[in-house]
């Protein structure tokens, strides 16, 4: 899907994911309202599949990729990633900015 690429380098540019890894893949589920995405975790030999539910949220700025409900093939990173989205509301937010944040809402 053409939003994919603009998508993943959202998120993939977010300080958090830096920090932890590299997105191999990426893809969008918009009828199920899914994502799904490999991450190189540092440290770890292979890949980690995870994914989550998303929404995108209009925004003065342009807008938010949302992702929440999250849900990882390692029980005991999906237990950490439950933590965490509890800390942050059950929501982790990706700001998008210029063309992208423009025809994202219109596209999703």
């Amino acid at each position: 899907m053409f939003a994919d690429p603009l998508i993943k380098k959202a998120i993939q540019s977010h300080p958090l994911v830096q920090r932890l890894g590299t997105i191999h893949s990426f893809v969008l589920n918009t009828a199920e309202q899914k994502c799904n995405l490999e991450i190189g975790l540092v440290g770890e030999p292979a890949p980690i599949r995870f994914s989550a539910k998303y929404k995108i949220e209009k925004t003065d700025s342009g807008a938010d990729f949302c992702v929440f409900e999250p849900t990882c093939e390692k029980m005991w990173i999906e237990e950490i990633l439950k933590i965490f989205f509890e800390s942050k509301g059950g929501i982790l937010r990706f700001p998008t900015k210029g063309i992208v944040a423009k025809i994202l809402p219109v596209i999703l």
